[in-house]
């Protein structure tokens, strides 16, 4: 029996290596991170599957989608893992022609190797236009309440996608979230139950978050106040929430290249400042405001690390129950072959105290990249109550679909009538040794959307 595991999102390219799209997420044994290759344009991933290459990472290889994303895409994703203990994951990125579009892939844990399920146009129902800077970002709520993907409109405004299978058997262009956030970057995180908490930078350079309630009513809560490094016009943002608690946490690279921390223990209503971490447990990134991608589980001692570039290498820190661990290099660089041993990085001098803030139970975490450069990185989303959730393996050469001209997701197909995924009876929890629980493998559903063909989408 396995745990559950979510994921999210990433980065628009530019020159430099650490401004790379980049995004990771945990199975029931590790993250999974996912970039796009700055010179070809593919999309890369690498799994953690506990042994074999640098901390338990495979070597970089071609997720297989059969059409590419636009050079320079955000990206986000989100997944779990299976009761066959297979990996089932959901990117969300751009096609050459503006349209948000999900692809689903279906890892074997043991091997780390994804196959394409099928990919699917997401936007369709959006009625005010996609800013073509946007970030993104991405999280599962429940079984019965399915995927949400937020993105900002030309108007400023972050708004939200939701697909809500079998209920709502259609992507749908969901309510305006928060207004005045041109440019700015995107960051998602979730609770225990099915609240939603959204971050971005407002126009006047605060940081603003509202919370979608599980009554699909949205609430502002306070914005954080003289943050230390603080870059509006570029900063690149990860956040979580706490189940089982009133903790939120809020995540980003400073201009002084240090990572730091504000939290908050009621909700968010006020907040504060925490510690840095060492530079030994989180060496310094190469660029000020660095674009970085975080993944979260949770078990009882909820675990976080953070990918990012420093000396020219992927570097992953680790928070694990409010505690720092020593970082480490994961790859020497990102040029898809080049993978260095573990490594456990030289202490340096520290920044702040190894425990520096409270630590949450069951922390989820999402991230999001400053959207003036059209980067959100990554969200993890966990604990839900879901149900097997999957996509049938469809030939993706059934048919030839013309430029832009592609369907939205059909509804989720019902592979077994026995019963209903609208009031799961089980709460799952993420990776470790404590009790974990398979997804109901009595229950096939198949995830929205039509298979498409061909680069104009």
């Amino acid at each position: 029996m396995r745990s559950i595991g979510f994921l999210v999102v990433f980065a628009r390219l530019v020159q430099r290596v650490s401004s790379q799209a980049l995004t990771a997420w945990y199975t029931s044994i590790g993250p999974q991170i996912i970039w796009q290759n700055a010179s070809s344009g593919d999309i890369l991933y690498s799994t953690n599957i506990g042994s074999g290459t640098a901390g338990g990472f495979t070597q970089w290889a071609k997720l297989p989608l059969t059409f590419p994303p636009k050079n320079g895409t955000a990206l986000a994703s989100t997944g779990f893992t299976g009761g066959n203990g297979n990996l089932y994951g959901q990117l969300f990125y751009f096609s050459a022609s503006g349209r948000i579009v999900e692809a689903a892939t279906e890892c074997v844990l043991s091997t780390g190797v994804c196959n394409l399920q099928g990919i699917y146009v997401i936007s369709n129902a959006v009625t005010t236009g996609i800013d073509n800077s946007t970030g993104l970002s991405a999280s599962i709520r429940s079984a019965s309440d399915g995927y949400r993907v937020f993105y900002h409109d030309t108007l400023g405004r972050t708004r939200m996608l939701n697909y809500s299978g079998p209920k709502n058997i259609t992507w749908g262009d969901g309510a305006s979230v928060i207004d005045s956030t041109t440019k700015s970057p995107l960051a998602l995180a979730t609770d225990g139950g099915n609240n939603i908490t959204t971050y971005a930078v407002v126009n006047n350079g605060s940081m603003f978050a509202a919370t979608l309630r599980s009554d699909n009513t949205w609430q502002a809560l306070g914005s954080p106040k003289d943050l230390p490094a603080w870059s509006p016009a570029n900063v690149s943002l990860a956040a979580a929430d706490s189940a089982n608690s009133s903790l939120r946490y809020v995540y980003y690279i400073g201009t002084d290249r240090v990572l730091h921390e504000i939290a908050s223990n009621d909700t968010g209503l006020t907040w504060t400042v925490a510690a840095s971490p060492s530079t030994g447990s989180f060496p310094l990134a190469d660029e000020p405001n660095a674009r970085f991608a975080a993944a979260s589980t949770d078990n009882t001692g909820t675990t976080t690390s953070f990918f990012y570039i420093s000396g020219g290498s992927l570097i992953q820190a680790v928070k694990d129950s409010g505690n720092w661990r020593a970082a480490s290099t994961v790859f020497t660089n990102l040029d898809g072959t080049a993978i260095s041993n573990a490594t456990t990085r030289p202490s340096a001098s520290a920044s702040g105290p190894a425990n520096s803030s409270p630590s949450g139970r069951a922390a989820k975490i999402g991230a999001g990249i400053g959207i003036g450069l059209g980067i959100p990185i990554l969200a993890a989303v966990a604990g839900f109550a879901l149900l097997r959730s999957r996509r049938r393996n469809k030939d993706l050469t059934e048919q030839t679909m013309k430029k832009d001209a592609i369907d939205e997701a059909p509804p989720y197909a019902r592979e077994k009538a026995a019963q209903e995924m609208d009031s799961p009876p089980v709460v799952y929890e993420l990776h470790g040794p404590p009790p974990v629980h398979e997804l109901g493998d009595d229950h096939e559903y198949e995830l929205p959307g039509e298979p498409i063909q061909g680069d104009g989408v």
